[in-house]
């Protein structure tokens, strides 16, 4: 295996000493320490995609989520239209985005193939702490081989039964999931046989074996669902699978406690003035003042300025003049300075250089209290009303518009103040071309806006499977080409009309 890989257990290459020996001697001979190798294996998961440094502002980006100042973690440059071919070079500013996912997901499982090895080999562990270190493992493997199986379109299956890494060879991005999967199902088999709580330091709470066996379903659901490359892909998944990982995940949300150890959760910087606006692409569809479908249609793109969302939805300002809006803040999304954090329109825009299409007059400031308490304290990750909306979308796929619109209008119709999905009277979301959105399109409307920023990529997994990407969007990323230097493989990329790259899209953007 190459650098990138073994590199996370010992800076090496295949032709020095393998300093995995040291560890798997230091393993063996402390309980204390075998089990602070594994457990730290979920820090290093979530550091794969919590960190900045990673691809999570990125992705959220190209969602047409959030955007925010250009010149960091390859936002600008991946968010250029025509949408551009991501440089799969080590020399490229870009490069280090690319490849982070991958480092720190395979160093999570090098740690953890480490700890199963010295178990394996009799590492002295009580019964019921090998058991709840096995059921932890299995986790966190299932959840390393799912990420990367969601970002890139290949990978390793990395586990303790790999004697030597360096024989390992690219499998395709299905079959990995599907190992991820069978690392899951091992997990919840373990944790089913035994009354346990995992320790707030390995994952940043403290978790029982049967709120583990719920969040492991949670993954799954999310996980079979991102996986989609496209709408056929997406129509295509099992959802009937969907339905009974649904009924057996948790109750409540999967909340993580950012702070000390766990770093903070990249996306919350939303919360940030200059990092927080609402691209006008999907949230302008609010709008029933004409002024988005005006926007929509405005070539070149370069000309495309702010302008003012006028519209029922109680989530978003109300009021037909930013003036009636910093009056009326809504629920989630507010005219900056509104209200808590001191900002100014001044100083939400980038400079115009990186276009006046990016800008908008509004930021989403459910995160801001989060960022006033020093970027610690509770991070939703997995929510319930991601799981019930995963639900609606599962029952839409079968046919049942009744019991999905019951589903979406849970909030619709509450949090937003709109009629029920089957109707949409007020006509929320309105395409581009000026009609009214239909139930799937109210389904996304109500995706978009209630989980926001909660989840590495979700959007990005979500917008691609949908078919709603601007068209060359890269629809999955490459391994890194280091890693295929050590492989004697040929460098390859995707994006801006490369393999890989989004078609036109539901709203033919741009």
């Amino acid at each position: 295996m190459g650098l990138l890989l073994l590199g996370t257990i010992g800076c090496m290459d295949l032709a020095v000493e393998n300093f995995t020996e040291p560890d798997r001697e230091r393993a063996l001979a402390d309980t204390g320490d075998l089990e602070e190798l594994v457990a730290g294996a979920f820090n290093s998961w979530w550091t794969s995609q919590s960190q900045s440094a990673g691809m999570g502002n990125s992705l959220s980006g190209l969602a047409m989520q959030h955007s925010q100042w250009a010149g960091n973690f390859a936002f600008g440059f991946l968010h250029q239209i025509p949408r551009p071919v991501l440089p799969n070079d080590p020399t490229a500013t870009e490069y280090s985005n690319l490849a982070h996912n991958w480092e720190w997901n395979y160093r999570a499982l090098s740690s953890i193939a480490i700890g199963l090895q010295a178990i394996a080999e009799g590492a002295p562990l009580p019964p019921a702490e090998e058991l709840r270190l096995n059921a932890f493992a299995k986790f966190v493997q299932g959840l390393s081989h799912g990420t990367v199986a969601l970002l890139y379109d290949q990978a390793f299956i990395m586990d303790e039964t790999v004697e030597d890494a360096t024989t390992l060879q690219l499998q395709p991005s299905a079959e990995v999931m599907e190992a991820a999967f069978g690392f899951f199902d091992e997990a919840i088999a373990l944790a089913s046989q035994s009354n346990f709580t995992i320790p707030s330091l390995w994952m940043s709470r403290q978790t029982t074996s049967d709120e583990l066996v719920g969040i492991i379903h949670a993954y799954k659901a999310r996980f079979r669902i991102g996986m989609a490359r496209d709408p056929s892909e997406r129509e295509a998944i099992d959802w009937n699978a969907v339905l009974s990982d649904l009924d057996q995940a948790m109750d409540g949300d999967f909340v993580m406690q950012i702070g000390g150890a766990f770093g903070h959760q990249v996306l919350f910087n939303g919360a940030r003035c200059r990092w927080s606006q609402q691209q006008n692409w999907l949230r302008g569809m609010a709008d029933q003042s004409g002024a988005y479908q005006e926007w929509a249609s405005t070539y070149p793109i370069t000309d495309r300025t702010p302008f003012v969302w006028v519209t029922p939805d109680q989530r978003f300002p109300q009021g037909s003049t930013l003036d009636e809006q910093r009056e009326n803040p809504g629920m989630y999304i507010i005219v900056p300075g509104t209200r808590g954090m001191t900002c100014s329109l001044g100083d939400h825009f980038n400079g115009p250089a990186g276009g006046t299409w990016r800008w908008s007059n509004y930021r989403d400031d459910r995160h801001d209290g989060w960022l006033g308490a020093g970027s610690t304290g509770p991070a939703v990750e997995i929510s319930q009303r991601e799981l019930q909306l995963y639900r609606a979308e599962a029952y839409l796929r079968q046919g049942a518009e009744e019991a999905a619109a019951a589903i979406i209008d849970e909030t619709r119709t509450t949090h937003g103040g709109l009629s029920s999905a089957l109707e949409n009277s007020e006509c929320v979301p309105r395409m581009p071309d000026g009609s009214c959105g239909d139930i799937w399109e109210a389904l996304k409307w109500e995706v978009r806006l209630e989980t926001y920023q909660m989840g590495y990529g979700k959007a990005f997994w979500d917008a691609r499977g949908w078919g709603d990407l601007i068209e060359g969007t890269l629809l999955e990323v490459p391994v890194p080409s280091r890693e295929l230097t050590f492989q004697n493989l040929p460098s390859y990329t995707f994006g801006g009309g490369e393999p890989s790259s989004a078609p036109v899209g539901t709203y033919g953007f741009p």
